[in-house]
């Protein structure tokens, strides 16, 4: 038996170290970037055992130029490689970003895209990165998820902190679809606004103006999700659909379904 758990252990021993030696090698692998200098801008890159220097384009530095005021280097994709950011000039309130991702095959750096706008006071939350600015008098916060190497937006909620929100969720296709949600500092806290029909017979409006209803109802019990709600001399209204993702149905008084109070 012992020649047995000796060799027992030797292959325990073996696969150990190649596990061990394979997970190493991974973390080692990984290209680290590092600022050398913000001003002049110095990056560098080490790489499967060789370090080097590495440039944004030249139109990049044109479009940045004066206009930075820090460089550094965090994680933002997830993928264990750090991105370099560009901390602009401030705007107020708004603390905004360029973000640079070093690509491999040809040891360059390319700009990550935000189809919002720019990245500004972000946040990671649960895979997603939020992207929270100032638009008007009005606070906006974009949610992003990263793809084959891309961030694209999924939703964007406007008016935060105003007690009701608007937000868009986009498809694929980059068409969206908006309704209210609840106001919440939390982002994936915030729900659809539902409401049951309390009245027997909700005639539909094709808007607030119209002086009279369509030839269509809906039945107490149904349910609607809010998109827009409106005081029209003295009525309050609500825009609503039946489904989530359906084209908006039309305008119900919003005595019909028990008022239109979000606080």
């Amino acid at each position: 038996m012992k020649p047995v758990v000796t060799y027992a252990f030797r292959v325990c021993g073996a696969v150990c170290f190649y596990v061990f030696s394979c997970a190493s090698y991974g973390r080692v692998e990984l290209p680290v970037i590092d600022v050398i200098s913000p001003v002049p801008l110095l990056l560098s890159v080490s790489e499967k055992g060789e370090t080097f220097a590495v440039s944004p384009s030249k139109k990049f530095m044109r479009d940045i130029f004066e206009m930075y005021e820090d460089v550094y280097v965090e994680d933002l994709t997830g993928d264990g490689v750090a991105e370099v950011f560009f901390r602009l000039e401030s705007r107020g309130v708004n603390a905004c970003y360029k973000v640079l991702t070093y690509m491999e095959r040809d040891r360059s750096l390319g700009e990550l895209l935000f189809s919002g706008g720019e990245l500004c006071n972000y946040r990671v939350e649960n895979g997603r990165v939020i992207s929270a600015y100032k638009n008007g008098a009005v606070w906006v916060e974009d949610a992003y998820f990263f793809r084959d190497g891309k961030f694209f937006i999924e939703r964007s909620d406007s008016c935060v902190g105003c007690g009701e929100v608007t937000r868009r969720a986009y498809r694929h296709d980059s068409s969206f679809f908006s309704f209210l949600v609840s106001d919440n500092m939390d982002f994936e806290g915030r729900v659809p606004f539902v409401a049951e029909v309390k009245s027997q017979r909700a005639w539909i409006f094709s808007s607030p103006e119209a002086a009279v209803p369509t030839d269509r109802y809906l039945k107490v019990g149904d349910k609607v999700t809010f998109l827009n709600v409106e005081s029209v001399r003295g009525q309050e209204w609500v825009e609503f659909r039946f489904s989530e993702d359906s084209s908006p149905e039309g305008w119900l008084k919003c005595s019909d379904v028990g008022g239109c109070d979000f606080g």
